[in-house]
C-alpha cells in the first residue's frame, strides 16, 4: 500500500482514507487471533526489522518517507466474514445466500463447523 502511494504523483496528502482490513471468522476476531498483527506498533517493528535485514539505505529511506506516513494515516481493523456476507446479502439476497453456503462449507472443511451460519439463509 505504501509503495502504491509513493508511486502516485499526488502523494499521501491527496488520499482521503487508507485501510488495512482483515476479513476473518467472527470467532477468531473475538478470540484476539489477529490482535498483535493488527497493532500498528507491532506492524512498524516487523517492517523495520525486515528493512534492517536488507542493509540498504534506500530501504531505510522508503521506511521513513513512505511506510511510516502511510501507517500513521491508515485505519487497521478486522471485519468478520459473517458481517461481510450479511452486508452483501442485504444488497443481493441470491449472492448473499451463495456466499453463506460457500462460507459454511469452508468452515466445515477447515474444522470450524460450529462457527458456521450467520443467520442470513
Amino acid at each position: 500500500m505504501s509503495e502504491m502511494v509513493r508511486m502516485t504523483s499526488s502523494g499521501l496528502d491527496q488520499v482521503d482514507s487508507l485501510g488495512f482490513i482483515v476479513i476473518a471468522p467472527r470467532s477468531q476476531i473475538g478470540a484476539g487471533v489477529f490482535s498483535e498483527e493488527m497493532d500498528k506498533d507491532s506492524m512498524q517493528r516487523k517492517v523495520q526489522r525486515r528493512v534492517a535485514e536488507y542493509n540498504d539505505t534506500g530501504m531505510y529511506d522508503w521506511f521513513e518517507q513512505s511506510f511510516l506516513p502511510v501507517l500513521g494515516k491508515a485505519t487497521v481493523e478486522a471485519i468478520s466474514w459473517e458481517d461481510t456476507i450479511s452486508h452483501i446479502g442485504s444488497a443481493n439476497k441470491s449472492y448473499g445466500e451463495d456466499l453463506e453456503d460457500f462460507y459454511n462449507l469452508c468452515l466445515r472443511f477447515n474444522g470450524r463447523q460450529g462457527e458456521a451460519s450467520n443467520g442470513n439463509g
